[in-house]
């Protein structure tokens, strides 16, 4: 998928997916350098999922109270490392030789409204995302089939992946325009 994710995030920036040699698909550089950056992104997810358990099994008992503390520390970790180092992989796609920290050094300042619109979107396909799964229980369960709700939670990922490249993309844009 990650030529597809670069060539998504060059047909949001420059309104053409295809690369300097014509072709819309295909692993270059950019896409290693993509790769690379998603995986940091996702090793840093990790480290927020591992003090979650660990405050998980400290809160345990503490209810609703503590769930809701969990998914507040749980969701403030993923915006804060998808809305400075997210932009990283726009970066990447464009062939922007810039290093995380030079990405990190790109966003300051803007990291809380890339934050608030990745949440948004995020929230929107939450619901979107409770509905479809809902209905596809409700359907499987009248057809005696799990395998739609398998679907369904696929389709909301990929939706969801699809929509957070393009909340990243429209944030790459802006700030290039500003600092140019």
């Amino acid at each position: 998928l990650i030529p597809a994710f670069t060539g998504w995030h060059r047909l949001l920036i420059l309104g053409d997916a295809r690369r300097d040699n014509g072709r819309a698909f295909g692993w270059d550089r950019r896409e290693w350098r993509y790769l690379g950056y998603l995986l940091g992104i996702w090793a840093m997810m990790f480290i927020v999922n591992i003090a979650v358990s660990l405050l998980g099994s400290m809160l345990a008992g503490a209810g609703a109270v503590g769930s809701g503390l969990i998914l507040v520390i749980a969701l403030t970790g993923y915006l804060a490392i998808w809305s400075n180092m997210g932009m990283a992989l726009p970066a990447a796609a464009m062939n922007d030789n810039r290093r995380m920290g030079e990405v990190v050094a790109f966003v300051k300042g803007y990291a809380g409204s890339i934050a608030l619109g990745l949440a948004g979107i995020w929230l929107i396909l939450g619901v979107f995302g409770f509905l479809l799964v809902f209905a596809a229980m409700a359907m499987g369960a009248a057809i005696g089939s799990v395998y739609l709700v398998f679907i369904a939670i696929m389709l909301f990922y990929y939706v969801g992946l699809v929509a957070s490249v393009g909340v990243l993309s429209r944030a790459y844009s802006l700030l290039s325009q500003r600092q140019s």
